[in-house]
């Protein structure tokens, strides 16, 4: 899992112990038609869930001065 690839004093590694619902999305891209097209509900939760991540990396990379 990429998020295993960052230092663990990083705030992705405190805040998300598990990424196993956004890998659930990597394997489908992939090979489409393995699972059930996802609910509204379901495709929200995923996206809050991506977006929280890339905003924990984010702030992570300015903490330690990349731009």
């Amino acid at each position: 899992m990429l998020r295993n690839l960052l230092p663990t004093d990083w705030h992705c590694h405190q805040d998300y112990s598990t990424l196993r619902e956004l890998t659930i999305w990597a394997i489908e891209g992939r090979y489409p038609s393995l699972m059930d097209e996802p609910t509204q509900v379901v495709a929200q939760a995923a996206l809050d869930l991506a977006q929280g991540v890339l905003v924990s990396v984010q702030s992570d990379l300015t903490q330690r001065g990349f731009p």
